[in-house]
């Protein structure tokens, strides 16, 4: 199948593509897996069950691997600044700084204004070492509205002295519902095949949808299941599919699968992507290495040491009294029993040659504390500590020696920045790109997209 053709001609190529891709990276999606659950805490923790029956196994995470993804997020997630360089002299300069920077700028922002895409990207850069989001791309559903329609027609048929006031009612209408948009792809879900220049070529992105949600967009486009009717609430498994022409989304069936289609005029793959690192060769299907990929068996081994020493505490948190009592003595006294129940806030009566002392509990080996050390030595080298990113140090560093800490933390980040970065120019050219785009989707009207936000920078402007 040619890369840019409308899946509707091959209803079943993106499903056939998708399990097709699904196996080629499955040692890879088998490492997400394992980073997302070092992320959460839902890794396999193995220890010591507890003896008593009255506890059960309780695990202990150290939430190593939250801390090293969090605060690189932390460095890395900084405000976009679009830079435009211009080609020709004064008035390209003007133009770039009055107009493209501007709007490039103020476009991330508006487009993350429901919901935030570019924190997403640097978490998914630092968890799996790579970043998808779809777009930015032209959305002509926010400008198909009834609203604009009734307002066009309006104009039409208004007369001259009328018409003013509905253009800028349009005009109001545009500014107010800004038809390009940028959406995070969770990168696990992302599935692709590449171009001769390691770019995208074409995408699937694997998701769910509520069946209620796919009845009120699409109608009655569920694959029947026999007798079976799709509750509202029920998931369904969407693929969405986009090449340099079209977007797609495929709801499956073995069948006769429901594609909806629509041709975005992009005139590329719409998709913004970056990655900090590729692996060497590799017999498992490693391909690209997150935060915490030289961890990931550190960290349940650390987690397996300190369960062990917490069931130990929770089975004997407190020693218990032993009284040694000499029965021969005692067999020889009157009145004296010949064992002795030893209970809080009671007095005991012991004779001068008997003793009371505390029982031993179970210890933890020294070697098991003498392992954690160790293990949390190595962990700091490969990341979980870095003090000289906050400012902090050892007492009495000198600043100069501080600051050479920080830009040698700051180094060791150098990967994912320049992978972000690379997704971020992705980006901002796919958002010029949809200007073109969406007048070639409105023929006839008005060409020009406006900005109406506020920053720091541009203050409040329209562009």
């Amino acid at each position: 199948m040619s890369y840019d053709t409308d899946p509707r001609k091959s209803p079943k190529y993106v499903q056939e593509l998708k399990s097709s891709l699904t196996t080629r990276y499955s040692g890879q999606s088998n490492l997400d897996k394992t980073m997302a659950n070092l992320y959460n805490q839902a890794h396999v923790i193995e220890g010591r069950a507890p003896q008593s029956a009255d506890l059960r196994f309780k695990p202990v995470g150290s939430g190593l691997a939250g801390l090293v993804v969090d605060q690189d997020v932390s460095v890395l997630l900084g405000d976009l600044t679009v830079r435009v360089a211009p080609r020709g002299g004064a008035q390209a300069e003007r133009f770039v700084s009055d107009t493209l920077e501007p709007f490039a700028q103020l476009g991330l922002e508006v487009m993350q204004k429901d919901a935030e895409v570019w924190r997403g990207c640097v978490f998914d850069m630092r968890c799996y070492g790579r970043t998808f989001a779809l777009g930015p791309l032209p959305a002509p559903m926010f400008w198909g509205d009834s609203e604009l329609k009734e307002l066009y027609e309006k104009l039409e048929n208004a007369e001259e002295e009328k018409k003013a006031g509905i253009r800028k009612d349009i005009a109001a209408f545009k500014e107010a519902n800004f038809p390009i948009v940028w959406v995070r792809w969770e990168a696990p879900d992302v599935y692709c095949t590449w171009s001769k220049r390691r770019q995208p070529k074409e995408v699937i992105y694997c998701r769910k949808m509520y069946a209620g949600e796919i009845m009120a967009e699409w109608g009655d486009v569920l694959p029947k299941k026999g007798r079976y009717t799709y509750k509202e609430s029920d998931e369904v498994d969407i693929i969405d599919y986009v090449n340099s022409k079209y977007f797609a989304t495929v709801i499956p069936n073995k069948d006769e699968p429901y594609v909806h289609t629509w041709e975005h005029r992009m005139g590329t793959v719409p998709v913004t992507f970056g990655e900090s690192m590729r692996l060497p060769q590799n017999d498992k299907g490693h391909i690209w290495a997150g935060a915490c990929y030289h961890l990931r068996e550190l960290i349940p081994s650390l987690d397996d040491a300190l369960t062990d020493i917490r069931t130990i505490i929770r089975e004997y948190p407190n020693t218990t009294d032993v009284a040694y009592v000499n029965p021969t003595a005692r067999a020889d006294i009157e009145g004296w029993p010949s064992t002795v129940q030893v209970k809080p806030g009671e007095t005991t009566n012991m004779l001068v040659e008997e003793k009371l002392e505390r029982s031993p509990t179970p210890e933890v080996k020294f070697d098991v504390y003498q392992f954690i050390n160790i293990a949390k030595g190595f962990a700091d080298q490969m990341g979980t500590s870095r003090p000289a990113l906050v400012g902090t140090g050892p007492s009495g560093q000198s600043a100069v020696h501080l600051n050479e800490s920080n830009q040698i933390a700051k180094a060791e980040l150098k990967g994912p920045h320049r992978g972000l970065e690379r997704a971020a120019r992705r980006a901002v050219q796919l958002l010029f790109r949809s200007v073109p785009a969406l007048a070639a989707e409105f023929p006839g009207t008005d060409e020009k997209v406006t900005i109406r936000s506020a920053d720091s920078k541009y203050k409040s402007k329209a562009v």
